[in-house]
């Protein structure tokens, strides 16, 4: 899924992203992600996302926020946070 904010949320699912390994002609070696998505709640509405790495600890610091230990416990503090406000 992706999922991007304009006026609104919007969210494409069932979406294939590849990287590409690409060496500029600088010499420089990068891994690109470039997608477009389509909003799957409004065809006319598209984005397209680039992500981009030139470190492999790019990449490590990306797996390392996809564990699901750190992310349950973000969402379980931002609800005790909002839990305040009831």
């Amino acid at each position: 899924m992706i999922g991007w904010y304009g006026t609104q949320w919007y969210f494409s699912y069932r979406n294939s992203i590849k990287a590409l390994y690409m060496i500029l002609d600088s010499g420089k070696d990068v891994i690109i992600i470039a997608k477009e998505a389509t909003s799957s709640s409004n065809r006319y509405i598209s984005e397209t996302i680039y992500i981009a790495f030139s470190e492999p600890e790019e990449i490590d610091e990306l797996v390392s926020q996809l564990n699901l230990e750190k992310i349950t416990s973000k969402l379980n503090n931002e609800t005790n946070t909002l839990d305040l406000f009831k």
